[in-house]
């Protein structure tokens, strides 16, 4: 009896509903992330409605609801996914070669762009109707200092109180961005941030131009 001669694979084909063609998952995600990002840049998390959010993107609510259960949920994935790529900033940076007055100007800049990312309206909410996704944003920011922080110690001066000291960097980064201060200095806003954190690490560590001890 002859062998059947066996029927070919058919080639899977654009737009034919097989596997290769679905998005994975995690693009799925960072797509709806992303967009989420953009619309907290403009306003609060009470402004994000999850349908207009759905048609945006092209999905059903059904298959965003599938992804994110709730709005609550949403808000958690973003705050999740900055933790992650924040503190791996963070350690390349204290992995760098940069002195520490580069560390220093690098993250005050990073930190006073990453403030702006989102508006007024979404950190204000974040804070007092979010707590959950608040307390991850604080975690984090403190998982960072606590980092920089012992990293640096050995390169500060004698005497220096190291909580006294972040304190006085936040006051001088804040003042930096007064519009009254920038006015009469007639310094544009990146250029007094530079000064202040060269006044601050000048003040606090011995050797600012260098790296700190290994």
């Amino acid at each position: 009896m002859p062998t059947p001669t066996p029927t070919p694979t058919p080639t899977p084909t654009p737009g034919s509903g097989s596997r290769s063609t679905v998005e994975p998952a995690p693009a799925r995600v960072d797509a709806v992330l992303d967009a989420v990002e953009v619309r907290f840049g403009a306003a609060g998390v009470r402004a994000l409605v999850m349908r207009d959010l759905a048609s945006e993107l092209g999905m059903s609510t059904k298959t965003l609801y599938r992804l994110f259960p709730s709005k609550e949920a949403l808000v958690t994935a973003v705050l999740q996914r900055w933790s992650t790529r924040f503190l791996a900033a963070q350690a390349a940076l204290l992995a760098s070669s940069m002195s520490i007055e580069q560390r220093v100007r690098t993250a005050a800049h990073a930190l006073v762009a990453h403030r702006r990312r989102f508006s007024d309206d979404f950190w204000r909410e974040l804070r007092d109707e979010h707590p959950t996704s608040w307390a991850l944003y604080t975690s984090t920011m403190d998982t960072a200092r606590e980092r920089s922080a012992v990293r640096m110690a050995a390169a500060e001066r004698t005497g220096i109180e190291p909580s006294l000291a972040r304190a006085a960097l936040t006051a001088l980064v804040e003042l930096a961005q007064d519009p009254a201060v920038l006015e009469a200095s007639g310094l544009d806003e990146r250029t007094a941030i530079d000064q202040v954190v060269a006044l601050w690490a000048r003040g606090v560590f011995v050797s600012p131009d260098a790296p700190p001890p290994a």
